[in-house]
């Protein structure tokens, strides 16, 4: 498996730039599927891929056996276990898959030194990514200090359906949908009073969930009430 993943490397030529061969290199990737609650990898042991979140989210918690603290949850466009290229040490959070049909591309990280070695702009690539975790890192403790628990819920939902989601006409719609327990997880709020805020915001119109579905169908008032 890795040496087919490795070999890729001999498809990218020199002569593009350091953002196409990045592109191209995790295009090319082998694309993983996965159910909710899978493990990617564990703490304190070297893991050889860096990933690419292309659907759903993948939840980082400090320890192996610990789910009920997440420290981040990567999503469309995230990467995890980037900080591996650089720094070669053991993982120090445990990754699991955290919504059911999560879609990833993997790439080794022998190939991403490779990649960087060939095109060194790359590097410039891999910091703004590393310096993108420690903002949304910021921005969740930010979230907890500042906003109540009803806007904390309001605000990452909105957030989650607009990274997430899609356009459709003048609505906003979203999949996988994250169960109570997950958003309360990366909201740090009690299950109820996740439930307690839906049901108001299905009330009210401004969205609609079912088990396959979360439509935003009023953003402005979303987004008011995201604080």
């Amino acid at each position: 498996m890795i040496a087919a993943e490795t070999a890729i490397r001999t498809l990218i030529p020199n002569t593009i730039s350091a953002q196409e061969s990045w592109n191209l290199l995790f295009d090319q990737a082998q694309e993983l599927h996965f159910r909710r609650g899978q493990v990617l990898f564990t703490t304190n042991r070297q893991h050889p891929y860096v990933y690419l979140v292309q659907k759903g989210l993948v939840a980082l918690t400090p320890m192996n056996d610990e789910r009920e603290l997440i420290l981040d949850a990567p999503g469309k466009g995230n990467y995890v276990n980037l900080e591996s290229v650089w720094d070669g040490s053991t993982p120090l959070q445990a990754a699991y898959t955290l919504t059911g049909s999560t879609v990833v591309r993997r790439v080794s990280i022998t190939e991403i030194r490779h990649c960087l070695q060939r095109n060194p702009h790359g590097q410039d690539y891999v910091a703004q990514q590393l310096l993108a975790q420690i903002r949304r890192a910021h921005q969740r403790i930010r979230d907890l200090a500042l906003l109540s628990a009803p806007q904390r819920i309001i605000h990452y939902l909105l957030q989650y359906v607009l990274q997430q989601g899609r356009a459709v006409g003048l609505e906003w719609v979203v999949q996988p949908v994250l169960t109570h327990q997950e958003i309360g997880l990366l909201t740090s709020t009690g299950r109820q009073t996740v439930t307690t805020v839906l049901n108001d915001l299905r009330n009210a119109g401004i969205v609609h969930f079912t088990r396959h579905y979360f439509i935003i169908r009023d953003l402005d008032r979303m987004k008011a009430l995201a604080g």
